[in-house]
């Protein structure tokens, strides 16, 4: 958890900064984050099914239900350079949904429930890590979507960001532990 929860102060304190990478670098930075979630991401597919599932399904409901409250409630920008339409109100909005829905789903995971509760809001961390570092790479390069496979959405990579980050998370943590 506090692997996590570092990365995600790093992370917000680079954006906050608004660091600058000339484009090689900053192009570099990306592929290597992005190599080193798929590698984990990888790993994710080799789990059990049921840590899949549960890990799809949080990863899931904290994207839908982030741009659901954050639509209907969201005032404050979160990062407004990086992703204009992210609000506090909608990560906080996600993340109390994401947790509540642990209890529904503890079915599939065999671990005690407070830790469950710690297992979950790191995926969540790391599935914001996601969709933040894609949302910066568009921003950064002036990239509007990624493909026009799935109109309107932003690409292909835009519907699996937080999952790459968040399974990545699982992966590395299942094999750590």
């Amino acid at each position: 958890f506090l692997l996590a929860f570092l990365m995600l102060i790093v992370l917000i304190l680079f954006f906050v900064l608004n660091i600058q990478f000339p484009i090689w670098p900053g192009f570099l930075f990306f592929l290597f984050h992005k190599l080193a979630f798929s590698v984990f991401f990888f790993a994710y597919s080799g789990l059990n099914k049921e840590q899949i599932f549960f890990t799809f399904a949080l990863v899931s409901i904290f994207d839908s239900f982030s741009q659901i409250t954050g639509e209907l409630f969201g005032k404050i920008r979160l990062l407004p350079h990086i992703s204009p339409n992210k609000t506090v109100e909608g990560f906080i909005g996600g993340a109390i949904i994401t947790l509540l829905s642990v209890i529904l789903l503890k079915a599939f995971i065999d671990m005690p429930i407070l830790k469950l509760f710690i297992f979950a809001a790191e995926i969540i961390i790391f599935a914001f890590i996601g969709d933040l570092s894609t949302s910066y790479y568009k921003r950064k390069y002036k990239v509007k979507d990624f493909s026009r496979l799935i109109p309107g959405h932003g690409g292909i990579l835009d519907r699996f960001d937080s999952l790459i980050a968040g399974g990545a998370w699982v992966a590395l943590a299942s094999y750590i532990t």
